[in-house]
């Protein structure tokens, strides 16, 4: 595969079966014979505007239609970065991570049209229409300057200044990532994939191209069905399921988790927040025929860095699902904080870890750091996470580094009292806030709890039980489902304003 780029992993796929589907969005299926032709046809519109070769950045303004899955292969195979825009970010964001681009076009479909020509008029850019049989093609920005033809595509993640920070993902990353997942879970041509993340969230890119290189079929849901995704599942005969944690939790809070719900399924893979062990048991519970693996890893170390395979018959007597291993030609190191020896920062290296971030070299120095011990190019990306090693389970999620607080001049980690939280309500998810007084300084934290029959009452009692009073929560607050990014993530942000506000 060395050498290989993302798109052309695609192409293999399609010359080896040319008539199997590949994608499937409501009652339209398409082969990887008329996708690839797709492909094409966008990468050639590209061409035309002299968009070729050059590795600027082309934006992907569009819903989840065809359009979308044929442009992000048509951008990177016209030689271009693809850069995934969400329907979804309000005008501000999407000019800040417009502006901070190398954008050169943009393609949209027809539906998102106006947001593009308002976006694209701003930066004084043209913008592609790429619909099939009726494209329109306005003037693109050959002026900009070019960017990496060897990166594939470049996200946006949001900064700890209030900037969205940039960060580009070479084929030679991407690459890397697929062949150290095939020795992690085994996919098969015969496969059906669900579709759920948004295409600006990286994990994306796993489910996507994880299916499309074994030449299995992607399935994208309506916005409806994502909601309860039940019925999505089994009409279609779905195999392979991929989403975030909370996705699983709504379920569950629904009580749709019941034993046998998912009769298809042989493999799971969640990612991108703490999976609560009490959920990957209800989860085999609802999927008995499914290997069920927590994957984890930033965006930086492109989509999944470690795995840990569940096993319902001796899970680990831990209140989160381990972290696992790191995935071949990973490394791993854990640095030591001071006050407890065992615990520290991971650190990635290897093949998978990007170069730094987008024309932002503070941050590049901050969190991307040398050491002999590397790797590869002697970097370790600082992930800010916290973990320790064990014997059995690898890699144990502690929580962030930078949600600690001081409470009464005391350290206090935010995911330590989550994970109280946890123990007192199973399979519910829980997030803990803080909220400022005046001059800045933590006053008190404020809990959130998802489960619909928590006693407020009654879990603060539990904390004042397993907690230091200084870590006890102001406040529990019943909210049902706990609010939610685009992304499928707990919106923290959301909550902090609600305690803030005192609701």
């Amino acid at each position: 595969m060395n050498g290989l780029t993302l798109d052309a992993c695609f192409d293999e796929a399609a010359a080896r079966a040319p008539e199997r589907p590949a994608l499937c969005i409501g009652a339209s299926v398409w082969t990887y014979a008329e996708l690839q032709r797709e492909k094409e046809r966008i990468a050639d519109l590209l061409r035309r505007r002299q968009l070729d070769g050059a590795g600027r950045a082309v934006g992907l303004l569009c819903e989840k239609n065809l359009t979308a899955f044929a442009g992000l292969l048509g951008i990177m195979a016209s030689g271009n970065t693809y850069l995934p825009l969400s329907p979804r970010l309000p005008d501000q964001r999407l000019f800040q991570v417009a502006s901070d681009s190398p954008l050169t076009g943009l393609i949209a479909d027809r539906a998102s049209t106006p947001r593009a020509a308002a976006l694209m008029g701003r930066l004084g850019h043209g913008f592609v229409i790429a619909e099939p049989g009726g494209e329109v093609v306005v003037d693109t920005a050959p002026g900009v300057a070019p960017g990496d033809p060897a990166q594939a595509y470049l996200l946006y993640t949001s900064g700890s200044t209030g900037a969205p920070k940039g960060v580009a993902v070479s084929h030679a990353n991407a690459v890397a990532f697929l062949q150290a997942m095939a020795s992690v879970v085994h996919v098969v041509t015969k496969d059906r994939f669900t579709q759920f993340c948004e295409l600006a969230f990286d994990f994306s890119i796993g489910e996507i191209f994880l299916c499309w290189q074994a030449g299995a079929c992607l399935y994208v849901p309506s916005f409806a069905e994502l909601m309860l995704p039940v019925n999505f599942v089994n009409r279609h005969g779905l195999t392979v399921w991929c989403s975030v944690p909370t996705v699983a939790s709504n379920l569950h809070r629904l009580r749709a988790l019941r034993r046998g719900t998912f009769p298809s399924l042989r493999l799971s893979m969640f990612c991108g927040e703490a999976l609560p062990t009490r959920l990957a048991q209800a989860w085999q519970t609802a999927a008995p025929a499914c290997a069920l693996v927590n994957l984890y890893g930033p965006t930086e170390a492109t989509v999944f860095a470690t795995a840990y395979h569940f096993d319902p018959d001796q899970p680990p007597d831990t209140d989160i699902v381990p972290l696992g291993e790191p995935l071949q030609g990973m490394g791993v190191r854990i640095a030591a904080q001071s006050d407890d020896p065992a615990v520290g920062e991971l650190l990635l290296s290897g093949p998978q870890v990007v170069a730094g971030y987008w024309r932002n070299p503070g941050a590049t120095a901050t969190a991307f750091v040398r050491g002999a011990d590397a790797v590869a190019d002697g970097i370790w990306y600082r992930t800010g996470d916290l973990v320790s090693r064990d014997a059995r389970y690898g890699l144990l999620f502690h929580g962030r580094c930078d949600d600690q607080v001081k409470l009464r001049g005391r350290r206090v980690q935010l995911a330590e009292i989550e994970c109280v939280l946890r123990q007192l309500a199973p399979g519910a998810m829980v997030a803990v806030v803080p909220v400022s007084a005046e001059g800045g300084a933590c006053d008190h934290v404020v809990a959130f709890c998802s489960a619909a029959d928590c006693d407020p009452q009654a879990l603060l009692a539990g904390c004042r039980a397993l907690l230091p009073d200084y870590m006890v929560p102001d406040r529990i607050v019943r909210m049902e489902p706990l609010p939610l990014t685009h992304n499928g993530k707990i919106d923290y942000g959301h909550l902090s304003r609600q305690a803030a506000a005192g609701r």
